[in-house]
């Protein structure tokens, strides 16, 4: 989450090395950890590998991993262009997180379904999911996904031409918002003010979702010809973490 890439993937080999198998793949919710950064690296086959093998031994023993190792290949899927295929496997999650009351795994399928939706420009689905995934993320105070469906509905806004929206939508996922509903003027106010931290508060440090929301800033900035301004977010991002943004901008998710 904080972008130290070395250590996290020094941290599932030593996870790996603790079970009593010869494998150096992680089975249940730490399989899917595992597989999701190796996606995020670009390293597809590996991911999945893993997810697919950790969907099979989910389906024994780790029942609750099964619908997040779906979203997982919904995503390969998804960046592939396999849109019907993506969308099977959301629904399948989807099913599976309201049947178990899973809360994380119905927002992680909001999610997933906007950016599909978004993929194929059904702008009024997609919107339909970020309001669902917002609505929860917001009372189970699901940190993590708020930014990352903040930086999703910022697209939508974009795709809108709604930049004054978009923007708002960055700032609140780099900032956090207040508990009264407005948006942090610094990521770093005092948590007893916010309701949900912010990608950069110094205690989300959730780097890979400043990087897509400066993205998401710069991108905004350019097609409002904000060029000097959209060149400073640019290199903002850029200073974040080397061993992240080297993967470019379009590989941060």
């Amino acid at each position: 989450m904080t972008g130290n890439i070395p250590s996290a993937l020094e941290d599932f080999r030593a996870a790996a090395g603790l079970r009593e198998t010869s494998s150096s793949s992680l089975a249940g919710r730490l399989g899917v950890w595992q597989a999701e950064l190796l996606l995020r690296l670009g390293r597809v086959d590996e991911a999945v590998r893993l997810t697919e093998w950790n969907l099979k031994e989910s389906e024994e023993q780790w029942v609750t991993a099964t619908p997040r190792c779906q979203l997982l290949l919904a995503e390969v899927a998804r960046l592939a262009g396999n849109h019907s295929e993506a969308r099977e496997l959301i629904q399948q999650a989807m099913e599976k997180g309201v049947e178990t009351s899973g809360h994380k795994i119905i927002v992680w399928a909001c999610l997933a379904q906007a950016r599909l939706m978004l993929d194929v420009d059904n702008l009024l689905v997609a919107e339909q999911a970020l309001q669902e995934g917002l609505r929860i993320a917001e009372q189970c105070g699901y940190g993590i996904y708020h930014i990352d469906l903040l930086v999703a509905r910022g697209q939508l806004r974009l795709e809108q031409c709604d930049f004054a929206a978009a923007i708002e939508d960055a700032q609140a996922a780099l900032n956090g918002k207040r508990r009264d509903g407005s948006i942090a003027d610094s990521p770093s106010e005092p948590v007893d003010q916010l309701a949900l931290l912010g990608a950069r508060h110094p205690e989300c440090g959730y780097v890979w979702g400043a990087g897509d929301a400066l993205y998401l800033l710069e991108q905004v900035m350019l097609a409002q010809g904000r060029q000097e301004e959209a060149q400073r977010v640019s290199q903002e991002r850029l200073a974040l973490r080397p061993d992240i943004q080297a993967l470019g901008a379009g590989q941060t998710r």
